[in-house]
């Protein structure tokens, strides 16, 4: 719903805009949520305008939309993903806490907080054990 809102006052002000407004042939029309995806939402809107204007204005709404999206704190969503080490899968399995330091002078070693580099694990080690997933199959023994 906020989103929306933004859109709104977006298309509210640009047809304050002298030029874009003379670009634009009807009313912005909010079609609805479009698609859900793993680290999306996207909803569809469509904007009339004269012929041959359309990609134009689809380029000047996109950046006006973005410009306020960034005023009002709205951030574009990215893609999140859960490792799981073999271990418990209930959210118990202590955490895992990896960096590469760019300052090392052995690169390419994967240190655990607090590690020196003589306990650091080689950065091919593998990083995720696959456990028994729900259907009974996988395997927490890596191979």
């Amino acid at each position: 719903d906020r989103v929306l809102e933004v859109i709104r006052q977006v298309d509210e002000d640009a047809r304050k805009d002298g030029d874009l407004a003379e670009r634009l042939a009807g009313d912005l029309e909010v079609m609805g949520v479009n698609a859900v995806g793993d680290s999306s939402v996207t909803l569809r809107v469509r904007i009339r305008t004269l012929a041959g204007y359309q990609w134009g204005v689809r380029r000047d709404y996109l950046r006006l939309i973005k410009l306020r999206f960034d005023e009002v704190g709205i951030e574009i969503p990215f893609p999140h993903m859960t490792v799981y080490f073999g271990e418990k899968r209930g959210g118990t399995t202590p955490p895992a806490i990896v960096r590469l330091d760019a300052n090392d002078p052995e690169p390419g070693l994967l240190k655990a907080a607090g590690q020196e580099n003589e306990e650091a694990e080689p950065a091919t080690a593998p990083a995720v054990v696959r456990g028994p997933d729900v259907h009974g199959s996988g395997s927490s023994d890596p191979k």
